[in-house]
């Protein structure tokens, strides 16, 4: 309604393929995700507002393959690792980089 860009999607052969995009109501990037030939193929991020990143993570067709990172208001992170779409592993850090329990 007011003009704003909501979002960018790149498709090929009538698949989405390439990095899509999706934008905060007032412009910001929100989130982009990867795909190739209609599924999620690559690294997936989501924004918050003012550009912090919140996650990032890999994908291979279509399921979480690779390290998943979450980021904390804190500052600390939750890496998760997956293989075809199942949990691994997963490590909490605080802020300054030291693992917790």
């Amino acid at each position: 309604k007011k003009g704003g860009l909501r979002g960018e999607f790149n498709f090929k052969n009538g698949k989405q393929d390439g990095i899509n995009r999706t934008f905060y109501p007032e412009g910001e990037l929100r989130k982009e995700i990867a795909f190739k030939d209609g599924r999620m193929e690559g690294i997936n991020r989501e924004y918050a507002r003012g550009g912090t990143l919140l996650f990032e993570a890999n994908f291979k067709d279509d399921k979480q393959d690779g390290t998943t990172t979450a980021y904390h208001p804190d500052g600390g992170k939750t890496v998760s690792v997956y293989k075809k779409g199942q949990l691994v592993s997963e490590k909490d850090y605080d802020a300054s980089g030291k693992l917790t329990d």
